[in-house]
């Protein structure tokens, strides 16, 4: 049985900052600080001896649609820029300035163009049949159920369609759509949002919507798949309190609080040196936000690989074997939701039937 609930995380306010704490709605900031509401799901899961509540969100209520609001894709941003605020030296740096430029902008972005890089969902007019993915997904599971990945392989199979020839021209889109925002963002800050939406909308309809400019709209596309990493960056900032949260309040077992590790946080590297940053494993995507990883753990294999997991103590021999084969399912769930998708678009433009359309590269008419 599927319950809905609602949970609330709260932030101090740093008074440091006054001024930037206007991005906020007004129905945020209260008298002791800013309170954040997220809408959940919660049933109960069982992995072999363990049984425990499943929680996750919508994933159309974090990202949802062209010109939509998103449910809790707002109140998830704007926690992470509340975060920042408080931290003070973190609302400073500009990778987390960007991060949240980037992230209020998803609404708009080239969602089409987005999956181009990282396919990650379908497109417009793709008939699911779910059931026949699964039972294709558990047979090649079972093929090679111990098969290990190594973390850099896994890096490597899953990586994001990247052209480095457009450095050039991305690092000089980067400059036009941020450097007015940035140095705006701490003063008036939601000037600094609509300056990056009004930036975005100009720039998006000068090239992207237009022919030619091959370049640009690899670029705009590049800019839309971070703009959706962006928002995971600060989905895992929120999962990662929620589950403080719980487990303070004691109400996570320890298998509970790997899988939900696993699920919605960030997958990244341990460097043995503290000074070194840790590297994302799935390009900034969620394991529990990709269609593929909705099929994974309806699998009976997928769904035994994660007992595994879960149920094996960290620090071991055991546990790192048991992540290592999460690592290979989830990279042949990947490649085969890749594929079906490449798929999926080379039949939708059949003649006979309805081509799927590419609401990005509407072009304009000339004159």
């Amino acid at each position: 049985m599927v319950n809905k609930l609602t949970e609330e995380l709260a932030l101090d306010i740093n008074s440091r900052y006054q001024r930037a704490y206007s991005a906020f709605p007004a129905t945020v900031v209260g008298d002791v600080g800013l309170r954040f509401r997220f809408s959940l799901f919660r049933k109960s899961i069982c992995f072999g001896s363990a049984t425990f509540n499943q929680l996750w969100m919508r994933p159309n209520s974090v990202y949802g649609q062209r010109n939509s609001s998103r449910l809790n894709g707002e109140a998830i941003v704007d926690y992470f820029w509340g975060v920042c605020l408080l931290d003070g030296h973190a609302a400073m740096a500009s990778e987390q300035q960007e991060t949240y430029l980037l992230a209020k902008i998803l609404p708009l972005v080239r969602s089409t163009g987005a999956r181009r890089v990282f396919a990650d969902a379908r497109g417009r007019g793709i008939p699911k049949v779910e059931a026949a993915e699964v039972a294709e997904l558990d047979l090649l599971l079972a093929a090679g159920r111990e098969n290990e990945l190594s973390v850099s392989e896994f890096c490597r199979l899953t990586a994001p369609n990247f052209d480095s020839d457009v450095l050039s021209e991305y690092l000089d889109m980067s400059i036009e759509l941020f450097s007015e925002s940035l140095d705006h963002l701490l003063l008036e800050p939601q000037d600094a949002v609509q300056s990056m939406r009004s930036r975005w909308n100009t720039v998006n309809t000068r090239f992207g919507r237009r022919r030619g400019n091959k370049e640009k709209k690899h670029v705009l596309d590049l800019l839309s798949y971070e703009a959706k990493t962006a928002v995971h960056r600060c989905y895992s900032l929120v999962w990662e309190n929620l589950l403080r949260k719980w487990s303070q309040q004691e109400q996570l077992s320890e298998e509970s609080r790997r899988f939900h590790r696993l699920w919605h946080l960030e997958l990244r590297t341990v460097p043995s040196d503290s000074s070194v940053r840790p590297d994302e494993l799935f390009h900034g995507h969620i394991l529990g936000l990709h269609p593929a990883g909705s099929l994974f753990i309806k699998t009976a294999v997928g769904h035994d690989l994660i007992r595994q997991f879960v149920t094996t103590a960290p620090g071991t021999a055991a546990y790192d074997s048991a992540f290592a084969k999460v690592l290979n399912g989830m990279s042949v769930a990947i490649l085969q939701f890749r594929g079906d998708r490449e798929e999926d678009s080379l039949r939708a433009r059949h003649p006979r039937q309805t081509p799927e359309i590419d609401l990005d590269n509407l072009e304009a008419p000339e004159g």
